[in-house]
């Protein structure tokens, strides 16, 4: 319902994607909304994305300055993701998504160990092993080839060239 008015109300475009098996490894979403953001935010603060992912492509950085969208995207990813998934439309021109494991997710973790920035990287450090390995719960499963990741600012801080190398150690352990 929730979809209907915001499309009929704001004009936002709806479809229901085209569902695809795990093994195809795609997402395609034109001129998709993050439906959490758009329901919070005045229609002319929203833009439209377009999203492309395929067996060949399917590792995406998203680079920019802050307050530029990064974060946005990654919802957008994520939560049109979760509403395929669950048989819900999306707000987008068309869409394609493949089914998924499952989305795994870490975005902004904070703890009592973030004083220093070696803190606060080694709590999120820690948090993606557990993610990753499936020891963040009992009901959680391990990473598989079919999980959909996304990570917002990991190894974020004031060690740039750290960053950067402890970012691409977890790429090649992943991919």
């Amino acid at each position: 319902r929730l979809f209907g008015t915001l499309a009929s109300r704001y004009n936002f475009p709806i479809c229901f994607p085209e569902i695809k098996e795990k093994e195809a490894r795609e997402m395609r979403i034109d001129g998709g909304f993050d439906p959490v953001l758009v329901a919070s935010k005045p229609k002319h603060a929203v833009v439209a994305n377009d999203i492309l992912t395929t067996p060949e492509r399917n590792i995406g950085i998203v680079t920019a300055m802050n307050g530029a969208g990064k974060t946005s995207v990654l919802k957008l990813v994520g939560n049109n993701q979760v509403c395929a998934q669950l048989g819900l439309p999306l707000l987008a021109r068309s869409a394609t998504i493949s089914m998924v494991d499952d989305v795994k997710t870490v975005f902004g973790v904070k703890s009592s160990y973030n004083q220093t920035p070696e803190g606060e990287y080694a709590s999120t450090l820690q948090t993606v092993i557990q993610m990753i390995t499936g020891e963040q719960s009992k009901r959680r499963q391990p990473l598989s080839p079919f999980s959909l990741l996304l990570f917002d600012q990991f190894g974020d801080g004031t060690d740039h060239p750290e960053a950067v190398r402890a970012n691409r150690l977890l790429l090649e352990y992943v991919h």
